[in-house]
């Protein structure tokens, strides 16, 4: 029973963790999940979505195979062992991922996504800027957490250049755009272009802010 009780609560906190997207806190508890219940599926996943989340592409590579022990790949482990695979500099075994993927019964915007990739790492050029575009992600969202808007925009602007599947880059672009500079006109384009890319909550939620500041703003007008 106790076990059972500890179990849940370390999910709990686990769940809490990625949602706020605090990975080491959310980490920490996936390690006390695994020690409680080490033959629960996902929980390898998990940790590994951590990881890559924390740029620990190596030691999540070690948990994504040890997920893919337990059986027939599901599609949102596929797609991790594909990005994964790109963001450790593994063009060949990233495309062979993607070629799997597009395989399943794929809903048409995860499609499109995935065939914008596996373009990308047929291309070694391609692959190569894309590869290039998270050191401009890294350097932006560096500079976003010390308050200078302006040079992350210009980073995380380079990163949409370099790699046009990068709707990390977009949402962050919205998101300054919607929280700095009062732009919602932009801020709805980037968002826009990250939702049109892939079916992100984050996303949707920013979406959902920008809304409700339009029309705090259109109602303060009318006042």
């Amino acid at each position: 029973m106790f076990k059972k009780f500890r179990l849940k609560y370390h999910e709990r906190m686990a769940l809490n963790g990625f949602v706020k997207s605090e990975f080491e806190t959310a980490l920490k508890h996936f390690k006390k999940i695994a020690a409680i219940a080490p033959d629960k599926k996902g929980t390898d996943f998990n940790t590994a979505v951590c990881l890559i989340s924390l740029r620990r592409y190596e030691d999540a590579e070690k948990f994504l195979q040890k997920e893919l022990e337990h059986g027939s790949p599901s599609l949102p482990l596929l797609q991790a062992l594909a990005e994964n695979s790109f963001l450790c500099g593994n063009r060949k075994k990233a495309l062979s991922y993607y070629e799997k993927i597009l395989k399943e019964n794929l809903p048409e915007k995860t499609r499109r996504f995935t065939e914008l990739k596996k373009k990308i790492m047929e291309n070694e050029t391609a692959f190569k800027e894309a590869l290039k575009s998270r050191d401009y992600m890294d350097k932006g969202d560096t500079l976003l957490e010390q308050g200078d808007y302006v040079n992350a925009r210009k980073n995380f602007t380079k990163a949409t250049k370099l790699d046009p599947t990068c709707f990390q880059a977009h949402n962050n672009l919205g998101v300054i755009a919607m929280n700095h500079f009062n732009d919602y006109k932009l801020a709805l384009t980037h968002f826009e272009k990250a939702d049109e890319l892939n079916d992100i909550p984050a996303v949707q939620m920013n979406i959902h802010k920008l809304n409700e500041a339009i029309l705090k703003e259109q109602n303060n007008a009318d006042d």
